[in-house]
């Protein structure tokens, strides 16, 4: 079974699976609905208030809707290999700050925090967390002070990810 529906701009090349597409030439033409089931081919121009015969002069864009959904299907998923971890263990953190050189200046930033309260927390965050979580207000705290931007310290937890 194949359907267009240009109202939610989607296409289903195959039962139960579709895609986002530009079904703009079925739209303009009025058209809420194609299918193609077995034999039975139609279009509904609202739903569910009857068939009609697919004129011919709709058979190119509906050929190209399905051709497109087809193509958007058989895409290999994009590599997200730029995607920035949530979280690292502290073993891989720890061991990308010893790379970077910043494992000595980390502690040393901790041990600059002038609240007593907040150096206590960050110094018992770094020796005892089993996790770093990238949203982490100490963590944040500590690249602040060691003058990494957001992005470094994105990157920082990217190249820990693969530690």
């Amino acid at each position: 079974m194949k359907q267009i529906i240009p109202g939610l701009g989607m296409a289903f090349p195959e039962k139960d699976k579709g895609v986002e597409v530009d079904t703009s030439a079925l739209s303009a033409a009025g058209i809420a609905h194609y299918e193609h089931s077995g034999t039975q081919e139609w279009i509904e121009r609202d739903h569910f208030e009857g068939r009609e015969e697919v004129p011919d002069s709709l058979r190119p864009a509906i050929t190209a809707i399905l051709e497109a959904a087809e193509a958007a299907m058989n895409q290999p998923p994009e590599d997200d290999t730029n995607a920035v971890p949530q979280s690292v263990t502290a073993r891989q953190g720890l061991q990308q700050l010893i790379v970077e050189g910043l494992d000595e200046a980390a502690a040393q930033a901790i041990g600059s925090i002038p609240d007593e309260v907040e150096r206590k927390l960050a110094r018992a965050w770094f020796d005892r967390a089993s996790t770093w979580e990238r949203d982490n207000p100490q963590l944040n705290q500590i690249g602040d002070a060691l003058g990494l931007s957001e992005a470094q310290k994105d990157d920082l937890f990217r190249q820990a990810a693969q530690r």
